[in-house]
């Protein structure tokens, strides 16, 4: 018997979470190669990279939560800094695109470094408010659960 690695929880992530990265990558296609949309309204590059950020930090959640059936236990700080740190390196992997894009494909995606770091911060800003709201519906569902049988006794 041959020791393979499981890697079910990778299937289960991408069935479970691939499709919001995707549906924001789908919708980049269509605003700029179907409407034009970036060059009519240069603004909309904020909300997409912010959306952006928030897709792909919730797929790294449903992975780090994926792959505890075969790894340790993460604490919730554990897997918001993986998940933010995936979304921090696809925020990067993007603008190098961006700039291959441009300088292979003759794209115009890259207007200057303060337009590349804008591109990140507000992909990570994406990727924090996803995790701020995250804990904020879980603390606020936990506060209205209701009460363990022991409580009761009390």
């Amino acid at each position: 018997m041959r020791n393979e690695p499981d890697t079910r929880w990778i299937v289960r992530s991408l069935r479970e979470a691939a499709w919001a990265p995707l549906l924001v990558l789908g919708m980049v296609v269509l605003a700029a190669g179907v409407f034009d949309m970036y060059t009519r309204f240069p603004w909309i590059d904020i909300p997409t990279h912010f959306l952006g950020g928030i897709a792909v930090t919730y797929f790294f959640w449903r992975a780090c939560a994926n792959a505890q059936s075969v790894a340790r236990r993460f604490a919730n700080v554990g897997q918001s800094v993986l998940s933010l740190g995936g979304t921090a390196t696809m925020s990067i992997l993007w603008e190098f695109f961006e700039f291959l894009a441009d300088h292979l494909l003759g794209a115009h995606m890259l207007h200057g470094l303060a337009d590349t770091s804008w591109d990140i911060f507000f992909g990570l800003a994406g990727g924090v408010a996803y995790l701020v709201l995250r804990r904020w519906l879980a603390a606020s569902t936990s506060a209205h659960a209701l009460p363990d049988s022991t409580d009761e006794r009390a």
